[in-house]
């Protein structure tokens, strides 16, 4: 085999070993969703009697994983804790705002278990009660 050959079999070799590492470091791993949050957000969906008509909880079940699954949920991917729980009844539309409907039931004390949230937007969604748990009160005033 000539030197040339040798070098052009080096490179190809080289440029697949460097796209397969690539490949491997470019996959993002993600926890699982935290046994306490995934049990604090089936509970609090638990006091919802109905969730009107777009059925806003439908992607909430315990069978699946409330990171990669659940409409509404994000998560922080290094721990699974959930970070953001966003099911608001208005959206902004180009055309004007769109009313989702509503949900009735409680605001569930469980929500406090959910000690790593950051957003919490349950805006707009009539026939919705209860009070903000004060779990959750008292971190948002620390966190200013």
């Amino acid at each position: 085999m000539s030197p040339m050959g040798f070098t052009g079999n080096i490179r190809k070799s080289s440029s697949i070993f460097l796209l397969i590492c690539f490949s491997f470091s470019s996959f993002q791993t993600t926890k699982a969703c935290h046994e306490t949050d995934q049990a604090a957000l089936l509970d609090f969906k638990s006091k919802i009697i109905d969730d009107g008509p777009y059925k806003r909880l439908g992607t909430w079940s315990k069978d699946g994983d409330c990171c990669t699954h659940w409409d509404g949920v994000a998560c922080d991917h290094s721990n699974g804790r959930v970070i953001h729980v966003i099911r608001p009844g208005l959206f902004s539309r180009p055309d004007g705002v769109l009313d989702i409907g509503y949900m009735i039931g409680t605001i569930s004390p469980s929500l406090g278990n959910l000690k790593f949230l950051q957003i919490l937007n349950l805006n707009h969604l009539k026939k919705l009660n209860g009070s903000i748990p004060s779990e959750l009160g008292n971190k948002l005033k620390a966190d200013r």
